[in-house]
């Protein structure tokens, strides 16, 4: 990932794992289908997820 400052690799490995996990829980497997029909969906989760460029929701129990 990107980074204005330099991070920690494990911080960028967590979020894409929580991340990973929440795609999960909304849309079972995570595949390249899945991702072409639910793209507006998966933004917005994205966007939820992320704040300014900080994670700050990491369960589906907190988006929901």
């Amino acid at each position: 990932a990107c980074t204005q400052f330099e991070n920690s690799p494990a911080i960028s490995m967590n979020l894409l794992y929580n991340f990973v996990g929440i795609l999960e829980d909304y849309f079972g497997e995570v595949t390249e289908t899945m991702f072409k029909e639910h793209m507006i969906m998966i933004y917005e989760i994205l966007d939820e997820i992320i704040d300014f460029g900080y994670e700050s929701l990491t369960t589906t129990e907190d988006i929901d």
